[in-house]
């Protein structure tokens, strides 16, 4: 019944995609065979999921049609907003008065008008016309208790205050983190409305704050009875019968690379020297043996989308019999995988590849930690502890350095930000933050798992399988305007290219910067500057990555679409899909893409939201103590700050006491009216730690010292208005009339 469904609503977007103008429900019953009641229920459901529009006079066309767009809602705290639309066009400016009660993370149907100026250039504005979904059904916030009535302020401040009438507090006191079911959601003037269904703890105590994020973002702690009970059926041995169908590649050398914390393994590599090169094997958990379409465990784990992590814990895709059990690739215990067996010549480049179900028994588990020490320090205590597997070590840094030369020269895009890596006390806090060591065994790991991922995608394009990619599409030409005049105002010679921008003229203008103090500030707008990666059932290429074929593969214990992906490859590897299943897996796919690259945004928010709690856990006991940093970002509210250690806090611009400062949004500067003081991007500063606020989860500087910006100090004239200008230029045009005659 549901592919019937499908069929029926690509049928019905196809007919309308041909029409020129909105049509009837009678035409589209005539033209598709369709039941008057069939019709008019699919047309309604298809309008609810924001597929189609009705006019005021009752006809039926494509929302993109008639100059609308459907998207999530990102709030503001300023209390406007921006709709992030699914087709992936430019974002849309929401006014307040044009939310119609939206909050931030709801999907919206927006009317767009003509673009007007907005910043540093023209910006798409609109109205919500229609809430298709309500991100959120509770709020997580912190109790302000009245004699009559009470009020939750949501820990994100681009939610709105919710009203709690008096007696539906819950039990709760002053000052509590709680969750509150909205009962009412803002209409017009009238505040939400909710009631206090969970109390979390104290706000500030390291536990209650973590179950704040959770139950924030919607994350589920628990798996359901009926998942655990499947979980707790399967097997926790690989059977000689399982095995016997398999390829057997127990006499490899085979080794796992992963973090000393790291408790599921989802992959493991072998490397043989041959007479053109290399056969390198990456080795991949078959978890799809375990998870069933339809079963208890597949629902769930495409429920959940993907694993979360967090320091010191994790929130699971599929349980722990399975994550941490069976589908891990544990040291000497067989398991079973989906191998790809890739012909490596001596340069780095693929001749040839293929797939096989097989099964493996992994010689070593090596952390990243210690093949660090011995490949990059000559450490020759672990060199001992790891005889065994040392000269497959040496090989597979020997064939990654190759992989690597290749990525540079295609122009592969490789963003080096510093990550934070945190110590944690019994209670869960943090009492120490550092920078996460990426070495050359992380690098060998990426390079392996980066080309059987693309091996997979070219696999599934040679065969048309119905698939998920990983997609990067080519940058927006409006951010990309932006970003180079940015580069251009710094004094960063780059000439954009007339052709179609290509990943390796960025490469090359990253290069030119890398030496600069700015370096880091340039990489990171132009991370902001490109699209987002996400997954999709068309093959539109990395641009990132510079790759016209790519997928992820490698992650199925904890990514949903590695799951989908192992399906389709398994399922041609055993004869292929019939008709009817190649039409429903084709179907499924759109929404699949959907759903897991929404679920991989909220888990990346959540865990960033984390991290920036536990910074601010280490530096609550700081205050006073003062820095060396680097301004790492310029706003018209002040300047962020980052300190070696990856800690950001920001100096408000009220807190520049010296004089007036000015936002120039071209340099991306602050400028002193009187003084002519410039802080800018990259500049080397001394900051002493004011205040630190758990629940924003936000770190305060004030200035203590900073470094000469050379060049940069401005003349009077930069901050004269535009009519100063005008009567300036009329005065001179004067007097050079006075000199002609």
């Amino acid at each position: 019944m549901e592919l019937y469904n499908q069929a029926i609503e690509r049928d019905i977007i196809a007919y309308l995609q041909d029409q020129t103008v909105p049509v009837s429900q009678a035409e589209l019953e005539k033209a598709l065979a369709l039941g008057r009641d069939e019709a008019a229920d699919r047309l309604m459901r298809m309008a609810d999921e924001g597929l189609l529009m009705q006019t005021k006079r009752g006809k039926w066309a494509l929302p993109q049609l008639l100059g609308c767009v459907c998207g999530r809602v990102q709030g503001t705290r300023k209390g406007f907003a921006f709709l992030l639309p699914e087709d992936g066009s430019e974002d849309v400016f929401l006014p307040q008065d044009a939310l119609l009660g939206a909050m931030h993370g709801d999907r919206a149907l927006v009317r767009t008008f003509a673009p007007t100026k907005r910043g540093r250039g023209l910006q798409r504005e609109g109205e919500v016309l229609r809430i298709l979904q309500r991100a959120r059904q509770t709020l997580v916030g912190t109790l302000e208790k009245g004699h009559y009535a009470s009020f939750l302020t949501p820990e994100d401040r681009r939610l709105p205050d919710l009203f709690i009438p008096k007696g539906k507090t819950g039990g709760a006191q002053h000052g509590q983190l709680v969750v509150a079911k909205i009962t009412a959601y803002q209409q017009d003037n009238r505040n939400a409305e909710g009631e206090v269904i969970e109390i979390l703890g104290e706000a500030g105590s390291a536990e209650a704050d973590l179950l704040g994020i959770i139950r924030h973002y919607g994350l589920k702690e628990t798996f359901e009875t009926k998942t655990l009970m499947e979980a707790k059926e399967v097997p926790q041995q690989v059977t000689s019968r399982e095995s016997a169908t398999r390829e057997d590649f127990r006499n490899l050398l085979t080794v796992t690379i992963d973090g000393a914390d790291a408790r599921d393994f989802d992959d493991a590599i072998s490397l043989e020297r041959t007479d053109v090169g290399y056969a390198l094997y990456v080795h991949i958990a078959d978890v799809t043996h375990y998870v069933k379409p339809g079963s208890a465990l597949d629902k769930e784990a495409y429920e959940r989308g993907t694993s979360v992590y967090f320091p010191g814990a994790v929130l699971p895709m599929l349980p722990e019999a399975l994550s941490n059990g069976i589908c891990s690739l544990n040291q000497k215990e067989d398991r079973l995988t989906l191998s790809c067996i890739m012909q490596v010549d001596q340069n780095g480049y693929v001749m040839g590849y293929r797939f096989a179900r097989g099964v493996i028994n992994v010689d070593k588990r090596v952390t990243y930690e210690d093949a660090n020490a011995i490949l990059e320090r000559g450490d020759k205590a672990l060199a001992n502890d790891y005889q065994a597997v040392l000269p497959l070590l040496e090989e597979m840094r020997a064939l990654a350095e190759k992989l690597m030369g290749n990525k540079q020269r295609r122009g592969s895009l490789d963003f080096e930000f510093p990550e934070s890596a945190f110590t944690l006390n019994e209670e869960g806090r943090a009492v120490d933050v550092f920078v996460h060591e990426r070495g050359i065994a992380n690098r060998m790991i990426e390079e392996f798992m980066l080309l059987a991922n693309e091996c997979a995608a070219k696999f599934a394009g040679q065969y048309e399988l119905p698939f998920l990619y990983r997609v990067h599409e080519d940058p927006a030409e409006e951010k990309m305007a932006e970003f180079f005049a940015m580069c251009k105002a710094l004094g960063v010679s780059f000439q954009k290219p007339k052709r179609r921008l290509k990943p390796r003229d960025l490469q090359a203008l990253l290069a030119q910067t890398e030496k600069e103090p700015y370096a880091d500030a340039v990489s990171r707008v132009m991370l902001r500057s490109l699209k987002k990666a996400r997954y999709c059932e068309e093959d539109l290429g990395h641009f990132g990555l510079a790759l016209k074929h790519y997928c992820h593969f490698t992650s199925p214990i904890r990514r949903y679409p590695d799951v989908v992906v192992h399906r389709a490859i398994i399922a041609k590897l055993e004869g292929g899909l019939s008709e009817k299943a190649l039409e429903q897996q084709t179907l499924q796919m759109p929404e699949f893409g959907r759903h897991t690259s929404e679920c991989e945004r909220v888990a990346m928010e959540a865990e960033r939201a984390v991290d920036d709690l536990k910074r601010a856990e280490y530096m609550q006991d700081k205050i006073g103590e003062v820095y060396e940093g680097v301004v790492s970002s310029v706003t018209a509210f002040g300047l962020f700050v980052e300190l070696p250690n990856t800690i950001e806090g920001l100096i408000p611009i009220a807190m520049l006491e010296d004089d007036y400062y000015i936002y120039d949004e071209q340099l991306y500067r602050l400028i002193g009216r009187s003084t002519g003081t410039v802080y800018a991007l990259g500049q080397r500063v001394t900051v002493k730690v004011t205040a630190v606020d758990l629940a924003m989860r936000r770190v305060e500087f004030a200035l203590e010292g900073a470094e000469t910006v050379a060049g940069t100090k401005p003349h009077k004239q930069e901050h004269r208005t535009r009519n100063q200008k005008k009567a300036q230029g009329k005065r001179r045009r004067g007097r050079q009339k006075r000199r002609r005659r």
